[in-house]
Order: C-alpha cells, then sequence, then structure tokens
C-alpha cells in the first residue's frame, strides 16, 4: 500500500527500523542470506548518467572512475538522509562523504592539469 502522508511515513519508517533491528537481534554477527534487506531501487543514479555529464573529459576510464565515486556517493547520501546514525558511524559516513568528493575533484584537476601540459 503506498504512503500517502508524512503520518503514514513515520509508521512506515517505526515498522521498518523494527524489523531490521529484529532481524540485526535474530542474526547477530553471522551472515545469512536470508537476512539481507534490498537496497531501494530509485535513488543511486547509475555510471552511465554520471559518464554523461563527464563527456567532456574524453577520457573513458576516468569517466568511469569518477562515475563510480559518485554512485558511492550516492549510497552514502541515501545512508546520511535516511538512516538515524549517531556518534562515531554518522562521522564516518560524513568524512567518507567528504573522502569521495575530495577524490572526484583531485581525478578532474590531474586530468585539467594533463590537458594543459598538452596545450
Amino acid at each position: 500500500m503506498p504512503i500517502r502522508d508524512d503520518a503514514e511515513l513515520a509508521a512506515a519508517a517505526n515498522r521498518a527500523s523494527d524489523l531490521i533491528q529484529q532481524i540485526q537481534t535474530y542474526l547477530g554477527d553471522r551472515n545469512c542470506e536470508e537476512g539481507r534487506v534490498r537496497f531501494p531501487y530509485g535513488f543511486i543514479r547509475r555510471a552511465a548518467h554520471f559518464r554523461a555529464r563527464t563527456a567532456f573529459l574524453n577520457d573513458a576510464t576516468l569517466q568511469s572512475n569518477i562515475a563510480y565515486t559518485l554512485i558511492l556517493a550516492d549510497v552514502l547520501r541515501w545512508v546520511s538522509n535516511r538512516t538515524h546514525l549517531t556518534g562515531t558511524a554518522k562521522e564516518m559516513v560524513a568524512k567518507q562523504t567528504i573522502c569521495s568528493n575530495r577524490s572526484v575533484h583531485l581525478k578532474f584537476r590531474a586530468w585539467q592539469d594533463d590537458a594543459e601540459s598538452y596545450e
């Protein structure tokens, strides 16, 4: 049944949180295929989306590397926006996001410096 308003959203989030906690309590530290929760579709953009946005780079490997890093950024953004993390875990997601963004910046700068050396 689709969520129609913020009250239903809150109730659905609480139910999902309770069920995920029950899965965690049952499994503890062990891995089990039946206990995997499907990551929701529709939030993470595809590599092709990011490659198209970096087509000006004229370097397929660099485009892919940047695309994959930006996919990771989407995952981290989802975790940050859709979960209630606190303490060190929240700080580590924020730090990883910063590192990923900086990685893209450095990859672009390296390409830019290389392109300028050929001028």
